[in-house]
């Protein structure tokens, strides 16, 4: 799985499904996992963390049909 930031950081990684929550490793910290509970809400997916304040939850603002701008594996080696 590969994750872009709206900053442009790139993370590459795998998901994972743990009880009701869907976690994510990252090949930077594999043992560190983040978990969300995500969910379908007002015609979008909104993903909050287990314990968090609501009023922090991640939620969809739009889809793009533009490619993520990271750079694929060993690009200019």
């Amino acid at each position: 799985m590969l994750w872009e930031s709206a900053e442009g950081a790139c993370l590459r990684g795998r998901w994972l499904p743990v009880e009701d929550l869907i976690c994510f490793a990252y090949e930077d910290f594999p043992e560190d996992l983040r978990c969300w509970s995500v969910s379908l809400e007002e015609g979008g997916v909104t993903a909050r963390l287990p314990g968090a304040d609501p009023r922090d939850a991640l939620r969809e603002i739009g889809r793009s049909q533009e490619p993520l701008t990271c750079p694929g594996p060993s690009l200019g080696v």
